[in-house]
């Protein structure tokens, strides 16, 4: 489609086509699209832009209520949304643009909840950060400092005195379900993943 509009618009550059001929060769070749092109069209960026400005009032309702929620309410929306939109990925399908969309809205919210938890829990968003970082580049030093980092951020936070020990585990349980969720989401929607050989 881009090509024939390409070789069109040059053409009636160069005087092979008259300038008022040139929308209706480009309609005759399919170079602009039709009405079920713009309803596909249409269909989509309604769908994506929905399912991004929810997850971004979310994100935005927790940040102006940050002092009057309370922490487990602010968990429970957050976890609420992402079972909802998992919910919503296991009855459409991930073939489908609904199910893509719905799981790219749980992973904004995922996002959210780790940005949270991030909160409540400083350096432990880095050190996973670190870790992800060193497995995507094959540097098994830099994925063992970021293991190394995230025990110690662990130990760090259960030793710190800003919140007790029941928040703690609140906090801790509650992105244990989340990345639990996750991982479940993963393997019903993606169960072709190769088993990794050893070397």
């Amino acid at each position: 489609m881009r090509q024939a509009r390409d070789f069109i618009l040059d053409w009636a550059a160069q005087g092979r086509i008259p300038q008022d001929r040139v929308r209706r060769a480009l309609e005759i070749a399919g170079a602009l699209p039709d009405t079920a092109a713009w309803r596909v069209f249409l269909d989509r960026l309604l769908l994506w832009l929905g399912v991004v400005m929810l997850a971004s009032s979310v994100v935005f309702f927790l940040a102006y209520n940050w002092q009057q929620l309370g922490r487990y309410t602010k968990f429970a929306l957050v976890e609420g949304l992402v079972v909802v939109l998992l919910a919503v990925v296991w009855r459409q399908g991930l073939r489908s643009a609904g199910g893509k969309a719905a799981l790219f809205g749980a992973a904004l919210v995922v996002g959210a909840l780790l940005a949270l938890l991030a909160l409540r829990a400083p350096g432990v968003a880095p050190a996973v950060a670190i870790l992800v970082i060193g497995y995507a580049n094959g540097n098994r030093v830099l994925a063992g400092l970021g293991i190394l980092s995230l025990l110690g951020y662990l130990a760090n936070y259960y030793y710190s005195l800003q919140a007790t020990l029941l928040v703690k585990s609140a906090l801790l349980a509650s992105a244990g379900i989340a990345l639990l969720a996750a991982r479940f989401a993963m393997r019903r929607w993606w169960p072709d993943a190769p088993e990794v050989k050893r070397a």
